[in-house]
């Protein structure tokens, strides 16, 4: 077990102080700071009336950039390359921002502090980072890793031989920061294990703990959300390893990963894969994502979606019947007419081929769920086409008779001066350069066709998190609405919990809302529910608390996929009270709506049936379901001069129907709140000017005044009885 251990003290005895460790400049490394530090930046190029170090000390500690720490000096800046914000350069002035950084700016609105709602896109852009001697000459000509992609594999495979997936700050600098290429995991791994058992190998290793002593990559591993780093450990976060996991799959299956032509770029902009999957559970927006890259900035792209039927021809092309107008001569009179020809019909692949090398612009061949044909069947000897070097397909492929025609025909007019022998009289295939292919994968899919591995390598894979895109759009059954992104984070933490996998949760755009932002009851067991009782559910006894259904005398059963459906006069009918079971079961409090004093909904997109009955107490007044409470209490009070506030609340707090903490109040919990929904509430004064607050909101929906008036009229030492009058 020692030898690679070994190998590994004697680099470490070997390395110079400097060049043998991931180096970064001794400056501040937090994300938010740098994207602010790069603001300056852009705004001194954008006026160079003073000295790039003056402008930045005059400036840093503004609100505009951030409030740097005043310690924060304008060396800082170099860091920004690191990290893909500015380019390298010999010194400050000459830098120039990327645009990645651009891209981010606009993502904030100008704001970097926005940062803390979007941490994927930190973390995205730190796995991004390369330290490669081509780029920099600290290194010597070995230099080539991902150091958090490496670091990831090493803290995976401690855990998984310890069970905790942990190194120490020392572990790090010595051994980790040290690694040079990707294929020195295990070496990394062993002397980890061996330092950790071997007295004497450790006091060799620590005889170099000044070589590394300036390595602060660690520090730049703060800034990602599924670590857990502190002074003396750096940590896969819990919950967390399943994700990583992934990750380091996903970058393992790329190509070259050793090979010095093999990078990811710190600036995505600049250098968009040309071959890549984008894959994730159903609605994390795959689609979307490429719509913003492709449609958006109007790329020239084609597009197809695979199927169990796709085959070759469907998706390259071949040789059909076509209708073709003719001249015909008869009896020596020529005339027109309609008659079958059989001609090569391009599809997708073909298309999409020709218009690349008909261009330098970037075309995109676009492939929706790409795992649901059968791959091997539909690319056919195109597959080796997908083998890249410098853009270009490395393998050319011999073309038949019938495509070297209709290839030649489309490109005997292009102007572009570097095709491969054979490529332009359409003798063979090449994919050029500028032809991008990308597809999007549904991970939860019951696929037919999995793809191999020998396929899988040829693709960069990007993997779609499950996020809150914050678009606020709501569930509304019976006219009461619920939050959208509060049901997505429960049902998915009872989708991890139930089958253990990430595939089969919910992403934001799995269910789309009408215009205004509502997803209705009837798209909501369509998709939803369908999805859950027949996809995720399926295979797992459905006995848990979610699906217990309760009829109006207590009764319990099981709650299955058929009651959430009824037939009224032949007409199939959502039953809303089943969803808003389901919903209760999964724990998701309905939203807080604007009532009028009737209970109505103020907001007039607002479906709910209004009702404007009133309420008496002991046959006296006639209140709305909104003031009725308030009047309860305040009758109450009336009645009982003796009682404090205190008094008061302790025998009002038993009343409340479900209509949230805030039913009933005492002056020090109303003032200490800072939610703006403590205007819905009332002052009434009780004895020695103790004060009560009492809800005037929310009886309206959800039977909530019927529940009041029942708890009310049932409890005797109250003694009040509520009537309602239509």
């Amino acid at each position: 077990m020692s030898n690679l251990s070994d190998n590994k003290l004697n680099k470490l005895n070997t390395m110079s102080q400097q060049g043998g460790f991931w180096y970064i400049t001794k400056q501040n490394l937090i994300f938010r700071d740098l994207c602010f530090i790069a603001k300056l930046l852009e705004d001194w190029n954008d006026r160079r009336d003073q000295n790039y170090e003056s402008f930045f000390d005059r400036n840093k500690t503004l609100p505009e950039y951030g409030g740097l720490a005043p310690l924060t000096a304008h060396r800082a800046t170099k860091n920004c390359e690191y990290v893909g914000l500015t380019r390298p350069a010999p010194n400050y002035s000459a830098q120039s921002l990327t645009p990645f950084y651009y891209s981010l700016k606009e993502f904030c609105n100008g704001d970097f502090d926005n940062l803390q709602f979007c941490p994927h896109i930190v973390d995205r852009q730190l796995e991004r980072i390369c330290i490669n001697s081509e780029t920099n000459s600290l290194y010597t000509n070995h230099f080539q890793i991902c150091p958090f992609m490496f670091l990831f594999k090493i803290l995976l495979l401690i855990g998984d031989i310890t069970d905790s997936y942990k190194i120490s700050t020392l572990e790090f600098k010595l051994f980790v920061a040290t690694a040079q290429k990707w294929n020195e995991y295990f070496e990394v791994v062993e002397s980890i294990l061996r330092y950790r058992h071997d007295e004497n190998y450790r006091n060799q290793c620590n005889a170099n703990n000044t070589k590394v002593a300036d390595v602060r990559y660690n520090i730049l591993a703060q800034n990602h959300s599924q670590l857990e780093v502190t002074k003396n450990d750096v940590a896969i976060k819990e919950g967390e390893v399943a994700i990583i996991r992934r990750k380091v799959a996903e970058f393992e299956l790329n190509e070259n990963v050793n090979s010095t032509d093999f990078m990811f770029s710190a600036d995505p902009e600049l250098q968009m894969p040309l071959q890549q999957i984008f894959f994730g559970a159903p609605g994390t927006g795959k689609s979307n994502t490429i719509r913003k890259e492709v449609d958006e900035k109007k790329k020239i792209n084609f597009r197809v979606t695979f199927h169990p039927d796709s085959d070759y021809s469907t998706f390259v092309g071949c040789y059909k019947p076509t209708m073709k107008e003719t001249v015909i001569t008869k009896d020596g009179v020529e005339s027109k007419e309609e008659q079958i020809v059989y001609r090569f019909v391009p599809q997708a692949f073909t298309k999409a081929y020709t218009a690349a090398w008909n261009t330098e612009d970037e075309v995109y061949l676009i492939i929706e769920e790409i795992n649901r044909g059968n791959c091997a069947q539909i690319f056919g000897d195109l597959f080796q086409l997908l083998d890249r070097k410098n853009g270009f397909s490395e393998y050319p492929v011999d073309t038949d008779t019938d495509m070297e025609d209709h290839i030649n025909k489309e490109l005997t007019n292009s102007s572009r001066k570097d095709f491969p022998e054979g490529v332009k009289e359409g003798k063979k295939l090449v994919l050029p350069q500028n032809l991008h292919i990308w597809a999007t994968m549904n991970t939860s899919d019951q696929s037919l066709f999995p793809i191999d591995s020998a396929f899988k390598r040829r693709w960069n894979w990007k993997y779609m998190p499950i996020y809150d895109a914050g678009k606020n759009w709501k569930i509304e059954v019976n006219g009461v609405r619920y939050s959208w992104g509060n049901f997505l984070k429960k049902i998915n933490e009872q989708i991890g919990t139930t089958t253990s996998s990430e595939d089969k949760k919910l992403g934001y755009f799995f269910c789309k809302a009408n215009i205004d932002g509502i997803i209705d009851a009837e798209m909501f067991v369509g998709k939803v529910i369908f999805y859950l009782w027949n996809d995720v559910f399926k295979d797992y006894d459905l006995d848990g608390v979610l699906f217990v259904d309760e009829d109006e005398n207590g009764k319990k059963s099981k709650l299955t996929f058929d009651k959430f459906y009824t037939s009224v006069n032949g007409e199939t009918k959502v039953v809303g009270e089943k969803i808003e079971q389901f919903l209760k079961n999964l724990d998701l409090e309905p939203d807080e709506i604007d009532e009028d004093e009737d209970g109505n909904p103020t907001d007039p997109k607002n479906p709910r049936r209004k009702n404007y009955d009133k309420f008496s107490i002991d046959g006296e007044g006639r209140w709305g379901k909104n003031r009725l409470a308030f009047e309860c209490v305040k009758e109450y009070v009336n009645r009982n001069p003796e009682m404090t506030a205190s008094d008061v609340f302790n025998v009002w707090e038993k009343i409340n129907p479900g209509v949230g903490p805030h039913f009933i109040e005492l002056e020090t919990v109303w003032k200490n709140r800072t939610d703006k929904s403590k205007d819905r509430s009332s002052e009434i004064i009780c004895k020695d000017n103790s004060k009560l607050y009492v809800l005037r909101n929310g009886y309206g929906s959800n039977g909530m005044v019927e529940k009041f008036m029942e708890n009310v009229n049932g409890n005797q030492s109250i003694g009040q009885i509520i009537e309602r009058h239509k």
